[in-house]
C-alpha cells in the first residue's frame, strides 16, 4: 500500500483496490476446491471469455450439470 495503515491515503487506495473485479454473490458462495469453483474458474478464464457466444453456450452445458449435481464435491 502506498501509505501507512489507516491513513486517508491508505483507505483511498484500499477502496480502489477492492472495487475492481468484485465477485458476484454467486461466486462468493462457491467452496474453494469444489467442482463449482473449478467451473466458475473456467468461466472466468481468458480461454472461455474469448469464445463465441454460441460456443460458450455449447461448452457450458456439461459443466453446468456437474455444478447442479455435485457443486460441493471436492475436485481432486
Amino acid at each position: 500500500m502506498p501509505a501507512p495503515l489507516y491513513t486517508p491515503e491508505f483507505w483511498t487506495a484500499y477502496r480502489a483496490a477492492m472495487s475492481t473485479d468484485e465477485p458476484t454473490p454467486e461466486l462468493r458462495r462457491v467452496r474453494a476446491g469444489s467442482i463449482a469453483a473449478a467451473v466458475h474458474g473456467y468461466y472466468g478464464s481468458t480461454e472461455f471469455k474469448v469464445l463465441a457466444e454460441t460456443t460458450k453456450a455449447t461448452y457450458s452445458g456439461v459443466p453446468d450439470r456437474f455444478v447442479v449435481s455435485g457443486a460441493f464435491l471436492p475436485f481432486d
